[in-house]
């Protein structure tokens, strides 16, 4: 399902790395994605 975060893998390690041009709220959208997806395992 995609729910609009992108991420590279990098073996067994969730990668996640902000960008300068990332505002604020994208970053808060991001973490509450990937606490519901944690949340669901």
């Amino acid at each position: 399902m995609a729910l609009g975060v992108k991420t590279p893998p990098r073996g067994e390690y969730l990668r996640l790395c902000p960008d300068i041009l990332n505002r604020d709220e994208d970053l808060q959208a991001a973490a509450r994605v990937v606490g519901n997806v944690l949340g669901e395992a």
